[in-house]
């Protein structure tokens, strides 16, 4: 590519061409400018040419100096200043003009030295023999670069303005069309939409780091584009204009909106503009006319804590319809830019808040058979439970005031439903009998087992729904857990050697014994009887197996995070490493079933605690207790799953031995005991996406937009600095690829600009299906 300061450099060496037949080769070449336009980009010349020297103040490290200074320099006597023997020297005279040479009796005294050399040297100008002006030279076909410049006073002013910056532009580029002073503006700032919101998000630090001259392009290009100029109008009025979203303010809001987590800085400038508050429809929480401004969310997340905070101490189902009232009216904020920004924790919260008010208020479980509850429970009470994780999970993201304020709502929503079915539950087991459990008997070779203590029935269907978006087919069968619903019980129960194991006296642990040794089947005896019997133990969660034979893989992380008080605020990142896991799982293994022991309640603000004396009890957990033989307990018995004829005694509804406990589990409760084992099939056969091609690859600034020749529901498009490494995006946020094929991508890290990436198409698994190469603002690579 030849640049327009190439071609300079290339005209004012042609300059000295002459025809040794007839003349004397010039002693130099004189620059003549009387306006000094040509000045500053003298220091890029110089770079380029080493026989360019410049008329001023004595400096030979910028090759400077008066006018006997540069006699000396065509003389050669100086010793510090070299440059080619075969180079004719260009000598630049910044504020002379020809004519001052030329009077050579009124000539100044300090160009006197130079006057003759007008007569053995050549001058670099037009052919009409007029100075080059930068104007002249860019348009004049004769000697120029021949491109078509309006000639109003913006783009004069422009392209004098840009001038140092458009020397490495390709003038071929440039034609064709007819210049105005966007374009000269656009040659610095090719995304002025991109740096007004740099400028906006901290206009201080951005106009320190810019130069004069990008600084006054960049101004005058935002009063041409955007009627705004930042010099003049300032960011306040910036922000105003931003946050109403009038005319052009539209797109820049949106394309803030595709980033904002990159101009944190823009909210604080919002905020000391002046918003529309003493409009009636401000007040109005659905009215998405605001929503681009933080006061309006703030002012909105104040009132939906002052309605939430007239619920606490009324009935709970006062409580259900207000909040799903509330929800109708301030659902639409969670889609404001400054609500996915974090600035709207309540709205997030009221989401699940009213999911569980929906469940419980149309979802009873205190009726009918034990049938009925489970039909209920698994099509959609389960959602009640799940609402309180998430509601917890969000709740982390408020104050600790508004903590306690979510923390009581759902109290006062769930554990009044919970309590009934409970008691409901365990009043039909004393009737009829607990259900006998549903244990998978399919122990082939090929099948992988993976135990997942405490996978309730709610967290199952969280990970159902990773391992389906992975696209692995899950099927899924409920169960009832083993009594009482402690991992000492269950895990046996669940185990494929379950069948060599059996239950002698009810002990304090829960714990069967191996048949053939009378060992208590805990980890390590249990961990035994499964190798004796041809089963490989690998560990969570590196080790996958052999793929070949039967493998028993335990995943212990749930429980754990439960009793250890973490659960709410880990449960998401848990699922995701397990479903990660079982994917990787399916790769070895033929058949896959994911088995678990018992679910668990999980109360905010603590289960209540019922007393049972210690005289009559052996040992107490949470929710079940051995009693002392002999000890005259006059309670509801429960058999145990192990030998029948040995029972135990369960804290009635949802209550607990122990106080204080968020996590407890070894009841009675549809929570604790309703499980389901999920069974996932050969996943070796790959959806097919059709030949995905990237078409288009086009980069404006840090902005990418993609194109593809396919289009593919399952498909989401990244930028990596690595194909197959996610954790090398490099992008705000990967999207999936629409109906018309073409996405836009923000890149995150503006130090990243001229990085080589890759573009890649991903299916919902995680694989790249398709790749380009590019670099960040500029072009693709095939």
């Amino acid at each position: 590519m030849s640049t327009i300061l190439d071609h300079l450099v290339d005209s004012l060496r042609r300059a000295a061409n002459y025809n040794p037949d007839v003349q004397a080769a010039p002693a130099c070449i004189l620059w003549t400018d009387a306006d000094r336009m040509w000045e500053v980009i003298i220091p890029a010349l110089q770079e380029h040419m080493p026989e360019l020297f410049v008329l001023g103040e004595y400096d030979p490290a910028v090759r400077r100096g008066p006018a006997i200074w540069l006699r000396c320099v065509l003389a050669r006597t100086l010793e510090n200043v070299m440059y080619p023997e075969d180079a004719t020297p260009v000598l630049y005279l910044p504020g002379v003009s020809r004519q001052d040479l030329r009077a050579v009796d009124s000539c100044p005294d300090h160009l006197k030295p130079l006057a003759e050399l007008q007569y053995r040297g050549v001058i670099w100008s037009q052919s009409n023999g007029k100075d080059w002006t930068i104007l002249a030279y860019l348009h004049s076909a004769q000697g120029g670069l021949a491109l078509d410049i309006a000639q109003d006073r913006e783009t004069l002013s422009a392209m004098l303005i840009t001038l140092p910056n458009i020397m490495d532009t390709d003038p071929a580029s440039l034609r064709g069309r007819r210049l105005d002073r966007s374009d000269f503006y656009g040659l610095i700032n090719n995304d002025p939409t991109g740096e007004l919101l740099k400028w906006l998000n901290d206009p201080e630090g951005y106009r320190a780091e810019k130069s004069e001259t990008h600084w006054r392009a960049f101004a005058e290009l935002c009063d041409y584009q955007f009627k705004f100029n930042p010099a003049t109008d300032g960011p306040i009025s910036a922000a105003q204009n931003l946050a109403e979203r009038v005319g052009t303010w539209q797109a820049i809001w949106d394309r803030f909106c595709e980033a904002a987590k990159r101009y944190a800085g823009i909210k604080t400038q919002i905020e000391r503009a002046s918003p529309p508050s003493n409009k009636l429809d401000w007040r109005e929480p659905s009215h998405d006319e605001y929503d681009s401004w933080p006061q309006w969310t703030a002012f909105h997340e104040a009132e939906l804590r002052t309605q939430l905070g007239l619920l606490l101490d009324k009935p709970a189902v006062t409580v259900q319809a207000a909040v799903i009232d509330l929800e109708r009216l301030h659902g639409r904020r969670r889609e404001a830019i400054w609500a996915t920004l974090g600035h709207a924790p309540l709205a997030h919260v009221l989401e699940h808040v009213a999911i569980l008010a929906k469940t419980v208020s149309e979802t009873p479980l205190n009726g009918g058979t034990l049938d009925d509850l489970v039909a209920r429970y698994q099509t959609s009470g389960w959602l009640a439970d799940d609402a309180v994780m998430r509601c917890m999970d969000a709740a982390a993201a408020v104050d600790q005031s508004d903590r306690k304020l979510v923390t009581s709502l759902v109290r006062s929503l769930y554990v009044s439903w919970a309590e009934e079915a409970a008691r409901y539950l365990q009043q039909l087991v004393l009737d009829v009998g607990y259900p006998a459990p549903n244990y998978s008997t399919d122990l082939a070779d090929g099948t992988c087992i993976v135990f997942i203590d405490a996978l309730r029935f709610d967290v199952a269907q969280r990970l159902s729904d990773y391992l389906k978006q992975a696209r692995l087919d899950v099927q899924q069968r409920v169960t009832w857990a083993a009594l009482p619903s402690v991992t000492a019980t269950g895990k046996p129960a669940v185990s494929p050697v379950s069948k060599l194991i059996s239950g002698a006296e009810t002990n304090v642990d829960f714990l069967p014994n191996v048949t053939e040794t009378s060992k208590p089947a805990n980890h390590h005896n249990l961990h035994k009887l499964l190798e004796q019997n041809g089963w490989q133990l690998p560990k969570y969660p590196d080790d996958l197996g052999s793929g070949s034979g039967r493998a028993w893989v335990e995943i212990g992380v749930l429980d754990k995070a439960g009793h250890d008080g973490v659960l709410s605020s880990t449960l998401a990142s848990h699922v995701k490493d397990i479903g990660e896991y079982l994917v990787r799982v399916t790769k070895a293994w033929k058949r896959i079933e994911i088995v678990t022991d018992h679910g668990w309640l999980y109360t905010p603000g603590g289960l209540e605690k019922t007393s049972l004396p210690t005289a009559v009890s052996e040992n107490q957990w949470g929710r079940c207790a051995a009693i002392k033989p002999g000890a005259g307990y006059t309670g509801d018995w429960f058999p145990w799953h192990w030998n029948p004829n040995q029972h135990f005694v369960l804290a009635p509804g949802i209550s607990c031995f122990k106080s204080n406990m968020i996590y407890a589990h070894g009841g009675l409760s549809m929570q604790e005991c309703l499980t389901v084992s999920l069974v996932l099939g050969d996943s070796s056969t790959v959806r097919d996406h059709g030949q995905i091609v990237f078409v288009d690859v086009e980069w404006s600034g840090l902005r990418c937009k993609v194109r593809s020749n396919t289009y593919s529901p399952e498909l989401t498009i990244d930028i990596r600095l690595a194909p197959s490494d996610p954790s090398t995006s490099v992008v705000f946020k990967v999207k999936p690829l629409p109906q018309n094929c073409l996405v836009s991508l923000a890149v995150e890290d503006e130090e990243l600009e001229g990085q080589p990436v890759y573009i890649v198409a991903i299916t919902s698994a995680g694989e790249v299906v398709a790749q380009k190469l590019s670099s960040i603002g500029g072009q693709s690579n095939a």
